[in-house]
């Protein structure tokens, strides 16, 4: 919460300041303005004076606000003008990608000529690591030692690909992609500048990686960026930072993922620096629709792209799923319409296909229209109706939730799911994680540090008694933006995760996920094991979520299930609430 010595301080006394996603979870919107902590005060101040002053044609930038008192910076606080908009999706190719490079081009011509702090590079946060990592002015042992494999190996590919850059360097914004705020006619808001000092290209470079990273961007995106000088190059060079950066903050845990990701990006700079054609982890939509009509026995006449939240358009006020994997619906040329799933690069669909095959038909999942493994692994399903998505959790939504998971928890799981298993004596592997490195979950800024300190080893034991094996059917991802009504039926969707496992356990996941979503406390329902679930969630959360800078709505997404989960076993272990950082 904000203080009210800042809310007077910023001349909002009394107000009642509503959170913004992003930003850590610790940005807030009071009236017109944006509070936040400072941070560094010299950075905060130093970044004041700049957006104070900066302007130019083709973008805009919030102002700073005064505190009262005359300074920028109050009680530890920053306040900013507060300006209408919101960052775009960058899967695919995205309508506003070449808008985001005009409004860098633009950005950063007005910053040209501008000198650099004296302290920027001289902390060891893990961005400036990785920017040094990337640009050849730090061993990069350190880091390779954590990474692991096949991000180990991917860094050192990179880094034996990069060659000189003779490109002028100057201030630049290490974060682009994800702190462009687009908004009707008007220019688009540039926010939350992390400076580095590199070629003005480095931030559409970062950004791009970041689309194709974390959103699932197509390739094409790079084609618009063909006249961006020595653009390979930089590619490599943002690709090494990002990677590196993850490494670092996840302090080498928890990079399975990472890992995942990481692979075919790096494939796709490497094949560009060496002018060989695009890898295959990529699928275009023609070679998409060729299989989706072989599969289904029908041409496809058109494609087009399915939302995030299953098939349908985002909904407001729910979350949203977050994979790799490909979407579309796709027309045939007999009159249907079909949702058509294939993986995305670095993904596998092998489990989902095992599930659907071993389950399906049921009641509660959508009706299976065709699925096939080779060439690549596909799944058709019966289109859902767009306007049936669960937006919020009205009591009739929450009482139909339950009418369904009952329905899979009675199901005995089909023998070729995968078994999940019990912790064990030495505890989950993600609050072992975090006694390493107690940073991973601080950094999500949900408890103070003496806060975890104290209680860290009473929730490690709670969550090493947490029970997960079992022989019932679990889905293991239920939230609102996995489920749809069907002529007035609840449908499931998202089985990637399903598995043979405890039914309590599926059931204490949803009500995290109902609870952060803005639906009623898990309290109300929770059943057998709730305490040690509790505990066991919060820690899957701080391995699950990504850097907060590499995708702001996923890391905001885990923050609030984290918030949750971990509020709700200090209530069931008696500890004190979660303090505030």
């Amino acid at each position: 919460m904000v203080p009210e010595a800042v809310l007077g301080a910023f001349g909002v006394p009394g107000s009642a300041p509503v959170p913004l996603p992003g930003g850590q979870g610790s940005t807030w919107r009071a009236g017109d303005i944006v509070i936040k902590p400072a941070g560094s005060a010299l950075v905060a101040r130093w970044t004041a004076d700049l957006f104070s002053r900066l302007s130019g044609p083709g973008f805009r930038v919030p102002r700073p606000v005064r505190s009262a008192a005359g300074d920028w910076v109050a009680v530890g606080w920053v306040a900013w003008q507060w300006l209408p908009g919101a960052p775009a999706d960058w899967s695919g190719v995205s309508p506003r990608w070449r808008q985001l490079a005009a409004v860098s081009r633009a950005f950063h011509a007005a910053l040209a000529g501008i000198p650099a702090p004296r302290w920027l590079g001289r902390d060891d946060s893990p961005w400036t690591v990785a920017d040094q990592v990337a640009w050849a002015e730090r061993d990069p042992a350190d880091i390779l030692g954590l990474a692991g494999e096949p991000l180990h190996g991917q860094l050192r590919s990179l880094l034996s690909a990069l060659r000189p850059v003779d490109l002028p360097a100057q201030l630049v914004h290490g974060d682009f992609g994800g702190n462009v705020l687009f908004a009707g006619r008007g220019p688009s808001a540039v926010i939350d500048f992390s400076p580095l000092r590199r070629p003005a290209g480095l931030a559409i470079a970062v950004a791009a990686v970041d689309a194709l990273l974390w959103s699932g961007a197509d390739p094409e995106i790079l084609d618009s960026l063909a006249d961006e000088p020595q653009l390979d190059q930089l590619l490599a060079r943002a690709l090494v930072y990002r990677l590196a950066s993850e490494i670092v903050l996840r302090h080498g845990t928890g990079l399975d993922g990472v890992g995942r990701v990481g692979q075919p990006v790096t494939d796709l700079v490497l094949a560009r620096l060496a002018g060989r054609p695009r890898p295959a982890a990529y699928l275009d939509d023609a070679r998409l629709a060729e299989l989706a009509g072989q599969a289904a026995g029908a041409a496809v006449t058109g494609m087009l792209p399915a939302g995030t939240r299953g098939q349908g358009a985002p909904a407001a006020g729910a979350a949203v799923g977050h994979t790799r994997a490909i979407r579309r619906l796709a027309r045939l040329a007999d009159g249907r319409t079909v949702f058509v799933k294939a993986p995305g690069p670095g993904m596998d669909l092998t489990a989902e296909l095992t599930a659907y095959e071993s389950i399906g038909p049921a009641g509660f999942m959508p009706r299976i229209v065709a699925m096939s493994r080779d060439p690549i692994p596909l799944i058709l399903l019966e289109a859902l109706p767009a306007d049936g998505w669960v937006t919020c959790w009205a009591p009739e939504a929450i009482a139909d939730t339950e009418e369904l998971i009952a329905a899979v928890h009675a199901t005995e799981a089909p023998a070729g799911l995968p078994r999940r298993a019990d912790p064990g004596t030495r505890g989950p592997r993600s609050w072992l994680a975090i006694a390493q490195h107690p940073a991973r979950l601080l950094r999500m800024r949900v408890c103070s540090e003496q806060w975890l300190s104290a209680h860290l080893a009473a929730l490690a034991e709670a969550a090493s008694r947490a029970r997960g094996s079992g022989d019932r059917l679990v889905h293991g991802d239920v939230h609102a933006g996995n489920l749809c009504y069907r002529a007035g039926r609840l449908v499931l969707v998202d089985w990637a995760t399903a598995a043979a496992g405890d039914p309590w356990s599926d059931t204490h996941n949803w009500l995290v996920a109902m609870a952060a979503e803005g639906g009623p406390p898990p309290d109300e329902r929770q059943g057998p094991g709730a305490a040690s679930h509790a505990a066991l969630i919060a820690g899957d959360q701080v391995l699950l979520a990504p850097s907060a800078d590499s995708d702001p709505v996923l890391f905001d997404l885990r923050r609030q299930r984290l918030a949750t989960a971990l509020a709700w076993a200090a209530r069931l272990l008696r500890l004190p609430p979660p303090e505030s950082p």
